[in-house]
């Protein structure tokens, strides 16, 4: 490797450590790391490509804004859904893409929902089951930074007191 790598290796690992702490001191990023399937990486990408979450009136537009709501197309009267649009940012559809993935394996509960999800469908079934569950993170993300409150399971998900069924409920704070 030559030197002009190596250093360029090092302002970018010295970039990403500076970027770590100064997220290390913001609540949001401490609230953000509550939600389930976001770690410390994914943190750090939805807190700097949210920005300002006072931008979004409320979590249906975030969730608009981050791509993790199917597309719709209307005509006389009759809606089809689509794949989403390419519109909103691509960083926050991967982020929690990714924590949905880390969720399903990881939470049990959410598993139970992921596995209903799956049974209820056919075709496609997997990958749809993944996005319903990245836009109930989505929407947990969008509450906790908007409200500033740490992560509660039983507003994303609400159980029956045999723990078998699971239900899915969107969070009202």
């Amino acid at each position: 490797m030559s030197a002009k790598s190596l250093v360029g290796k090092h302002l970018i690992f010295q970039t990403v450590e500076y970027g770590f702490e100064r997220a290390r001191q913001d609540s949001t990023f401490s609230r953000l790391r509550t939600v389930p399937g976001i770690g410390e990486i994914l943190a750090l990408t939805i807190l700097y490509e949210v920005g300002d979450i006072n931008r979004f009136a409320h979590a249906r537009a975030f969730c608009s804004y981050c791509r993790v709501v199917p597309g719709i197309h209307q005509s006389s009267g009759k809606a089809y859904r689509s794949p989403s649009s390419k519109q909103g940012n691509r960083y926050l559809k991967w982020s929690f893409s990714q924590a949905a993935l880390m969720a399903i394996r990881y939470y049990p509960e959410i598993r139970g929902l992921y596995d209903k999800l799956v049974a209820k469908r056919k075709k496609a079934a997997r990958l749809v089951a993944r996005s319903i569950i990245a836009h109930k993170l989505a929407q947990a993300a969008f509450q906790v930074m908007k409200h500033q409150v740490a992560h509660k399971e039983e507003l994303l998900f609400r159980f029956s007191k045999n723990k078998t069924e699971v239900k899915a409920v969107t969070p009202s704070v």
